[in-house]
């Protein structure tokens, strides 16, 4: 996976480069400053990429805690599948906490046709 940061009046064609590269769109930079804003933006998505070991035999049985709280699936505020189902990335807060709290753990679990366990917090 490899972001696109550009500058032009084709942004559409940078879009079509990030999206085939799977990062979503391009990360618009016309200033030294957008430019700083993009890094700091694609090494937050970095650090919050975390892989497994083994792909999930259902990926809709698939649960990820920070610390003891179970994480939403949910793109903006939550977790989901990266490029593949063994890529999760954490998103919004979560990531945000995982970043600021190092002491949290986090853990994907997924079921082998078992239901996942509840969450613990009630959420």
């Amino acid at each position: 996976m490899c972001p696109n940061i550009g500058t032009g009046t084709s942004a559409a064609n940078l879009d079509a480069f990030a999206q085939a590269g799977r990062t979503g769109n391009h990360y618009p930079a016309q200033s030294s400053d957008e430019l700083t804003n993009a890094l700091v933006s694609i090494s937050k998505e970095a650090t919050c990429t975390f892989a497994i070991a083994a792909t999930p035999p259902d990926p809709n049985q698939v649960a990820v805690y920070l610390g003891k709280n179970m994480v939403p699936q949910d793109a903006s505020n939550g977790w989901s599948f990266g490029a593949s189902p063994q890529i999760i990335l954490l998103h919004g807060g979560f990531c945000d906490r995982a970043l600021s709290e190092l002491s949290d753990t986090v853990q994907v679990l997924f079921s082998c046709g078992e239901p996942l366990p509840p969450d613990p917090n009630g959420g």
